[in-house]
């Protein structure tokens, strides 16, 4: 079955979309814990490595539960571009058919 049919590349662009709204909304969720957990670590210059060892356990926590989510999204999104026909198995874009 060719990439070129208009199921393959309605299906390519869903999973675009869907993908990418996942990385976007859970990688944001991650950035923001991340940033809640470590900035803070930062006020008191005396004490950020014990700050920052303190909350290493949260990070952990906030990484496994909002990581996942989005690499889930990433790897969504790079198989539509491939369903659709935008790149190839390789990575590079294909050679444009008339």
């Amino acid at each position: 079955m060719s990439n070129d049919t208009l199921p393959n590349k309605f299906l390519g662009y869903l999973m675009m979309t869907i993908g990418g709204l996942i990385a976007a909304l859970c990688g944001s969720c991650t950035i923001i814990s991340t940033g809640a957990l470590v900035l803070p670590a930062f006020a008191d210059p005396s004490q950020t490595l014990t700050r920052l060892a303190v909350s290493f356990p949260a990070f952990m926590l906030v990484m496994m539960i909002g990581g996942a989510p989005t690499a889930a999204g990433v790897v969504l999104f790079v198989s539509g571009l491939r369903r659709a026909g935008i790149i190839d198995k390789t990575g590079q874009k294909p050679p444009y058919k008339v």
